[in-house]
């Protein structure tokens, strides 16, 4: 019989480590001093020794080498404030902070901070919101309310824009990924593919509904490539109603078939699979069978909203109510 391991939790104490934030130095009369709460972390990235948290309202950073604790808001360094997405370039080694205003924030490996307003000061009819980061490279893909833009984080500019639903028009694009044939845009009405080599993705010709899919007019809200394959996630508006697919290249069809709990993130990282449910992270080998996965050890309950892997194998968690949390195996179960 193959038992599944099952990493438990160990929480860092974040409500100490954000009183010690606020409280390390006190400001002389006339400065600011902000107050912000530490307890629900929705994005984490990871680059290199230091682990990026994002709240609603700000972003701290846990260094894994001398458990250093720094904040980053509106007051210290942060351009905006309402952080939608973080994801890190590893590339480049650089974050890049997503804000609901379409601000964008790129912190680099000195952890200064370069804002790029652009898209928050166009004047873009209808939703603006980025969804969700991609990166290809040096190019950051965001999944944007009225279709994807593409930053070039080398040049710190806007590289293009594309409109992919019917004739050009505008389609909320909440996930991309791409492998070595296609990228694929999953949106609030369906799953749209083009060619990954196409000189003019700009054109909305090039993009095509995919209309393989069981249910090809539905909210997909994730999308995933890995090892050939390609995994989306059906969000719905219904408790635990969540339903995954898989293509193989040819056909779509159910994966995790009884996993029907709400999905917050699919990611790759650090080579695995990361699947983020409602009370649990489950992380899948190459092989798309499961390592293991994070749970809720006895008496702690977690719900988490985003996870990364650091190259150490620590599994870090982004908490609804208990902030940053850190993992260890405690045996097989």
């Amino acid at each position: 019989m193959n038992y599944m391991k099952i990493k438990y939790v160990m929480t860092l104490s974040v409500f100490a480590l954000a009183l010690n934030i606020v409280t390390a130095q006190i400001p002389a009369i006339g400065e600011w001093r902000t107050h912000m709460p530490y307890d629900m972390v929705i994005d984490v990235a990871v680059a290199d020794d230091i682990v990026y948290a994002a709240t609603p309202y700000n972003l701290f950073t846990y260094n894994t080498l001398d458990n250093r604790v720094e904040r980053f808001d509106k007051v210290q360094g942060l351009s905006s404030v309402g952080i939608s997405k973080i994801a890190s370039n590893k590339n480049l080694k650089e974050v890049l902070v997503s804000y609901t205003d379409a601000n964008l924030d790129v912190i680099d490996a000195d952890q200064n901070v370069i804002n790029i307003s652009d898209i928050k000061d166009k004047d873009i009819l209808g939703n603006k919101t980025i969804n969700n980061i991609t990166f290809k490279d040096e190019m950051a893909y965001l999944s944007c309310g009225f279709g994807i833009v593409i930053l070039d984080m080398a040049k710190r500019e806007i590289h293009d824009t594309y409109y992919i639903g019917d004739e050009g028009s505008a389609i909320n694009v909440l996930d991309i990924t791409y492998d070595d044939s296609f990228i694929y845009a999953a949106s609030e009405s369906g799953i749209y593919y083009a060619d990954v080599n196409a000189n003019n993705l700009a054109d909305f010709n090039q993009w095509t509904k995919d209309e393989r899919l069981i249910y090809p007019n539905q909210r997909y809200n994730l999308i995933q490539a890995y090892q050939g394959k390609v995994y989306t996630n059906y969000g719905t508006d219904e408790f635990n109603q969540d339903t995954m697919f898989v293509f193989n290249g040819e056909n779509w069809d159910y994966f995790s078939k009884e996993n029907t709990f709400e999905h917050f993130q699919m990611n790759v990282s650090e080579g695995k699979f990361v699947l983020v449910n409602r009370y649990n992270t489950i992380v899948y080998n190459e092989n798309m069978d499961i390592d293991f996965t994070v749970g809720s050890p006895s008496g702690i309950s977690i719900r988490p909203l985003a996870t990364q892997i650091d190259k150490s194998g620590n599994v870090w968690l982004g908490d609804r109510y208990k902030g940053l949390i850190k993992s260890w195996e405690r045996g097989k179960n």
